[in-house]
């Protein structure tokens, strides 16, 4: 007869035993000074790699030549609400207007839609150069954990997405800057 496990407090079996003999063969020989050295080895291959990929955030900062398709602005107030005083209620004080802007845009690349802070001056039809930071933060491994230290982070390539914000766009007519504005 065949002994098995019914819960995980049943004492461990002979199957048991064997099924774990047979998962850790691949470690005979090796010793657990081996494997870390070897961890250790591969987060610093890891990490020269993305040193060697790292780029300064100028230098992923590419224009993006686009033909607006659609222009969709927003504006939302602001304020804010003291803490409520014992007894008495809290009041709300108007600080502003908050306004943001969507573009669709065609572009031949990946990039659908720019969002960006502000109310530029653009309609459909209108070409722009949208200057978009097409680069990520990688983190370097860390084999040691330091609860003091975050790894150092890097600035990587990236792909495209569908969705974008640029820093600057600039507005073109005849290929020449007509408007500049940022997002600030």
């Amino acid at each position: 007869m065949v002994e098995k496990r019914t819960s995980l407090l049943d004492s461990i079996t002979a199957e048991d035993r064997k099924k774990l003999d047979e998962s850790l063969k691949p470690l005979d020989g090796v010793s657990l000074g081996d494997l870390f050295e070897s961890a250790r080895h591969e987060t610093e291959k890891y990490n020269q790699d993305l040193r060697t990929r790292a780029k300064t955030p100028e230098q992923l900062t590419e224009g993006l030549e686009c033909v607006v398709e659609e222009v969709n602005d927003y504006q939302g107030s602001t304020s804010v609400t003291d803490e409520p005083r014992m007894g008495g209620p809290s009041t709300s004080q108007k600080t502003g207007h908050v306004y943001r802007t969507e573009i669709r845009v065609l572009t031949g690349t990946f990039v659908k839609k720019l969002k960006f802070k502000g109310w530029p001056h653009l309609e459909a039809g209108d070409t722009i150069k949208a200057y978009i930071l097409k680069g990520q933060k990688e983190s370097e491994k860390s084999f040691e954990v330091d609860l003091y230290h975050n790894p150092p982070s890097h600035w990587v390539e990236r792909d495209y997405q569908p969705i974008e914000q640029p820093s600057k766009i600039e507005k073109l007519r005849d290929g020449k800057v007509v408007a500049t504005y940022h997002n600030s």
